[in-house]
């Protein structure tokens, strides 16, 4: 059995741990209304991440390496004031 699904909703999290990264199999990542204010970079070690919720952050914009990770196919959804 694996983790395939991690939602982490409301909790102020600002950061991820590291241990994420070990989480190969995770393809949906929910981190609704914490406080991030960038992606956080170790989401790029989810290889088969198919589906990343970031709304009700503080993100504004999204950074080059989501687009070079690879994915067959990625479904963010954030807040539509990011550029």
């Amino acid at each position: 059995n694996y983790i395939t699904t991690l939602m982490i909703h409301g909790c102020k999290l600002s950061v991820l741990p590291k241990t994420l990264g070990w989480l190969k199999e995770l393809w949906r990542i929910s981190l609704s209304k914490n406080n991030f204010m960038e992606v956080p970079k170790i989401i790029s070690q989810c290889k088969q991440l198919e589906h990343l919720h970031l709304d009700h952050n503080q993100i504004y914009e999204l950074p080059q390496w989501l687009v070079e990770c690879g994915w067959k196919r990625l479904n963010i959804t954030i807040d539509k004031d990011v550029v």
